[in-house]
């Protein structure tokens, strides 16, 4: 039997969390072992854009809205590997477990990524460049495949999703506001005043830059006992949104009415019991 070609050599850089705006959010695509994916690209500064690869089908519509809004984002707890579109750069993973928070501002503005020919040849010769692009792709589609079902085994250990059916028996929710120099979480913040001093940096800012962050811990049975798992606003709003109950984010308090009055519900959550996808139990 012939043996399998070698994985190729991967290269993990520390940098775990990123800020930018989305660009071309692709649509969804389905590996050869079933594993559904889409791409995008995350600007990261004026002139810098990562191609990014999202290894999560719920995210989607949140990426696509993102993109649209043009509004920034801070995606943690995402990877790197070498990309195999633009040697010698790491393309963003991310992953189930990856969460994203909506920022209000960042020190750049949303820029169209620029389309730039390769070479005078091909600003000059535009048919040809077609033509060799589409060689290009077809051979990216290839070595995309091969990356992703090599995700698929690495996802498997990296993962370890659970699945819980059954009503939430208890949640509690904080509406924390994280301030846009830092990132750092408030713990007193009165919204109705005009500036506020960060309890972390210490820099006076205006009340609308803070950013909202909603985030806390809910209750599920397992088994004969109780489940405490985190719940980010990532998962929150992706939920909320497939739901379209949005509106509700104006008031914590009814998002927790609503889980602790909405019946069954399907969630998933990894090792570190944070949760990942909220469905309801009807699904």
């Amino acid at each position: 039997m012939a043996s399998s070609a070698p994985k190729r050599a991967r290269t993990c850089a520390e940098e775990t969390v990123f800020e930018g705006y989305l660009h071309d959010v692709t649509q969804m695509e389905t590996s050869g072992k079933n594993t559904d994916y889409f791409n995008c690209n995350l600007q990261t500064s004026r002139d810098q854009y990562r191609r990014c690869v999202v290894y999560d089908a719920k995210k989607h519509g949140f990426y696509v809205k993102a993109a649209a809004d043009r509004k920034p984002l801070k995606i943690s707890n995402a990877g790197t590997i070498l990309s195999n579109v633009n040697p010698g750069q790491l393309d963003i993973r991310i992953y189930y477990a990856s969460t994203e928070n909506m920022l209000k501002s960042l020190d750049f503005g949303y820029i169209e990524k620029p389309s730039i020919p390769n070479s005078v040849e091909e600003a000059q010769d535009p048919e040809s460049a077609r033509q060799r692009l589409e060689v290009e792709q077809q051979e990216v589609g290839q070595e995309e495949e091969e990356e992703v079902e090599q995700q698929e085994e690495e996802e498997v250990e990296y993962e370890r999703i659970t699945k819980v059916r059954g009503p939430v028996r208890g949640i509690q929710l904080a509406d924390q506001r994280q301030c846009s120099n830092c990132r750092k979480g408030q713990l007193t913040f009165n919204i109705k005043a005009i500036n506020h001093r960060c309890e972390a940096c210490g820099l006076l800012q205006r009340v609308g830059s803070y950013v909202q962050a909603v985030n806390g811990t809910v209750m599920v049975n397992e088994g004969d006992g109780k489940l405490m798992l985190t719940l980010t606003l990532t998962v929150l709003m992706t939920y909320l949104s497939q739901n379209d109950l949005q509106e509700l984010l104006a008031d914590v308090q009814l998002v927790e009415e609503h889980f602790m009055e909405g019946g069954l519900f399907v969630i998933l959550y990894n090792a570190n019991n944070e949760v990942v996808v909220v469905t309801t139990g009807n699904v």
